[in-house]
């Protein structure tokens, strides 16, 4: 049982060394650059549409407690 524990933490020390050379990679130094920008460019919620959302059909689609958890049709 000591060699599968000894087996799997080398294993997981693998993975782990793997992912943190992944992501500091100097390849995606880039896209590090890129996402370190984004809190300070400015806000565009003016351009994103808003939601339409029809009050009479989400009241009709409602499950109804009385007649079992049924929508109305």
């Amino acid at each position: 049982m000591l060699t599968f524990h000894i087996i799997w933490t080398l294993l997981l020390l693998l993975i782990f060394v793997g992912i943190f050379i992944w992501a500091f990679d100097r390849r995606r130094r880039t896209d590090f650059e890129a996402a370190a920008q984004l809190p300070l460019e400015p806000d565009n919620y003016d351009q994103i549409p808003a939601p339409v959302v029809d009050i009479n059909s989400r009241r009709n689609s409602a499950p109804n407690i009385k007649s079992g958890g049924k929508t109305h049709e």
